[in-house]
């Protein structure tokens, strides 16, 4: 069964982020040393995402690989990383990684689960585009089946180039049958802002970010880091970084006291990406546990 966030306790990054930011990696080290985390670099990366090319854990060191197709990199080949060659090269474990025949980012996969032990992930429907040689019906039993979990689709707006759900909706909590999560839907067009806003709360107790003013980048602030220790915001640089701050504290009450935010704003502004797409999370006493 696919893990959530709230189960993750190692943290790894492609090493060229230190390498381009160096001064948020100051920034970034200083929070995973709080918690005596230790910071995970990728190697063998041809850009900082490592989000949606690494692969996805489903439990113990078991992991499954989406293939690395990103339609947005067609033009852009040298900024695409090979899969293999970022896996093979982790030198704290050696994951047990199946791969799976479909063409996904791990971006486009945010993980719920409840009191109960159920699990969904909600995506965009661009998976069906992406994977024109399946029908839907069997790319929904392959996911099922490969992450363990419901699937719960959101309309994919074409003018969206990634597709990815994780600018659009975050993990809360799963302390009741109906998890919690929160959601942003400012960039989207009233219909299908309206549609994802249906689809969602007909599983979730969904909060809506509000800001005073709903700037471009608002949605970075969904994106964020989380670990089973602390959480980490992108901050903007703007006055909707207080306000972020305040909903988040308010949502993640079992998080008071370690929640962080810290300025990413040049990765953001040209890149379209925020912390979630930065870091790639395991649960790492179920790795060990499985090594032993």
């Amino acid at each position: 069964m696919v893990l959530s966030e709230l189960h993750k306790n190692k943290v790894y990054f492609s090493n060229l982020l230190a390498l381009s930011y160096p001064s948020i990696w100051k920034e970034i080290g200083a929070v995973l040393t709080k918690y005596n985390y230790s910071s995970g670099k990728l190697t063998y990366t041809k850009d900082y995402w490592c989000r949606d090319f690494m692969p996805i854990q489903t439990g113990m060191s078991k992991f499954v690989q989406f293939r690395y197709e990103p339609d947005y990199l067609d033009d852009l080949r040298k900024y695409k990383t090979n899969p293999h060659d970022a896996v093979k090269h982790i030198v704290d474990f050696t994951p047990k990684v199946e791969k799976s025949k479909l063409i996904i980012d791990g971006g486009n996969i945010v993980v719920c689960n409840n009191s109960k032990g159920d699990t969904w992930v909600v995506m965009t429907d661009k998976v069906f585009k992406e994977n024109p040689d399946h029908s839907v019906d069997e790319i929904i039993s392959m996911l099922e089946t490969e992450l363990g979990a419901k699937i719960v689709w959101l309309p994919w707006d074409k003018n969206d180039e990634c597709g990815h759900a994780d600018g659009i909706v975050n993990f809360i909590d799963g302390s009741s049958a109906k998890p919690s999560v929160m959601a942003y839907y400012s960039l989207y067009s009233k219909e299908i802002a309206d549609e994802m806003r249906k689809r969602l709360s007909s599983v979730f107790d969904v909060h809506e970010l509000a800001f005073t003013t709903n700037e471009q980048n608002n949605w970075a602030y969904v994106n964020l880091l989380r670990t089973k220790d602390f959480i980490i915001v992108p901050g903007l640089g703007t006055e909707s970084d207080k306000e972020a701050m305040m909903q988040i504290e308010q949502l993640y009450p079992n998080y008071k006291g370690c929640i962080h935010q810290i300025n990413i704003a040049p990765i953001v502004e040209e890149y379209g990406g925020a912390f979630n797409c930065l870091s790639w999370t395991v649960q790492e006493s179920d790795i060990l546990h499985d090594n032993n």
